[in-house]
């Protein structure tokens, strides 16, 4: 059975709406033989068309309301329609005309909001009997009543349920779709980490290796070279992202770190072990030393580095000013949503339950701090 927020989806679920919906209409034979039993011929024509008319609209028409605003006034046309339908019949078909008050209840529930639903299947169940003791003089007029009111909560039940599952399947591809949006800015945050890093250690040595050709052609040869390396490595580090199966290595970041700040001429202060760093954060250090090494590079007039490591904590500080940082709108860790890679790095902390500090240094200079519980 199609929920009632699929019903305008794709064609077999109005189909299977239609069927279901018509099977009830068996209901209503009686009505149609109290419309072929009348004694005039227009009573029969008008009864059985006017019925007719009636089974069409509500097999047909929950397909096309049902997913219309509920401020929609077709949403609300739809069930008193169906009410002046079968009211307007009433004198044709008789007391069985009344099962028609049953369909009207079920248009309710499916196009109006719940509670006024309620109001109208109460309106409903006083509508009935008082239509049975006046035009069809019953002494026991609440039989309608009860059949009425059952196959409301049944109808009530069901497509409470068919709603709910909707929901849920909305919720669950809702959450699928999170999901996809999450690792894709997770994979963008990793790319740029690695190719802003390489692609700035690549133009540092590119930079030194051409003011060395023609005075120390030696060295900007091993420079050249280790730009080749770096291009490969890079290659390599964007392979194994779109893989998802990069690693960072905090040892082999300070090593990175030693030769790029060598390179820019720069004076580093940095550890030779990492012994003192547990595991699991290792590969997060990595991150914070790639970082902030590639943002001294690049933002600053540093000419001396130093990162320091604890257990719990590292920390990149150089003695450069503060202004090329303020160009780049990264001041304060206020700041930190205009910078990707630090966007990226506070990531990454927040999920390991640490903490991102990085602004100018009384005295003079800059530091970037990243802090995790022990």
């Amino acid at each position: 059975t199609p929920s009632p927020g699929s019903m305008l989806g794709p064609s077999p679920a109005r189909w299977r709406w239609m069927v279901w919906g018509s099977i009830w209409l068996v209901f209503l034979a009686g009505a149609f033989q109290q419309a072929f039993a009348a004694t005039e011929v227009w009573e029969r024509v008008v009864g059985i068309l006017g019925l007719l008319v009636f089974c069409v609209t509500y097999a047909l028409g929950p397909p096309l309301i049902v997913r219309l605003p509920h401020g929609d006034p077709r949403r609300w046309c739809f069930p008193l329609l169906l009410f002046a339908l079968a009211t307007t019949l009433l004198p044709i078909t008789g007391q069985d005309g009344l099962t028609a008050y049953v369909f009207v209840a079920v248009g309710m529930i499916l196009c109006w909001p719940p509670r006024v639903a309620l109001l109208g299947i109460l309106g409903l169940l006083v509508v009935a009997p008082i239509l049975e003791v006046v035009a069809f003089h019953r002494r026991s007029p609440f039989g309608i009543d009860l059949t009425i009111a059952t196959a409301s909560l049944a109808a009530w039940g069901l497509i409470s349920v068919l709603r709910r599952n909707r929901e849920l399947a909305e919720a669950r591809e809702e959450l699928a779709h999170l999901a996809v949006s999450e690792e894709r800015l997770r994979f963008a945050r990793d790319l740029h980490d690695i190719v802003g890093h390489s692609l700035t250690a690549v133009s540092v040595k590119a930079e030194l290796a051409g003011r060395l050709i023609g005075r120390d052609d030696e060295r900007a040869s091993e420079e050249i070279a280790d730009v080749e390396r770096l291009a490969r490595d890079a290659l390599r580090e964007v392979r194994a992202t779109v893989q998802g199966y990069r690693d960072v290595s905090l040892a082999g970041e300070l090593a990175s770190a030693r030769s790029v700040l060598a390179a820019a001429g720069i004076t580093a202060e940095i550890p030779t072990a990492v012994d003192g760093v547990s595991g699991s954060n290792r590969e997060l250090f990595g991150w914070v030393v790639r970082e902030g090494v590639t943002n001294v590079v690049r933002h600053s007039d540093a000419t001396r580095v130093r990162i320091a490591l604890t257990p719990s904590s590292v920390e990149v500080t150089d003695d450069g000013t503060s202004t090329l940082r303020r160009a780049d709108g990264v001041e304060s860790v206020n700041d930190l949503d205009h910078g990707t890679g630090l966007s990226g790095l506070r990531e990454r902390l927040r999920a390991a339950g640490g903490t991102l500090t990085v602004g100018p240094v009384a005295g003079g200079g800059w530091r970037l701090r990243a802090e995790v519980p022990t």
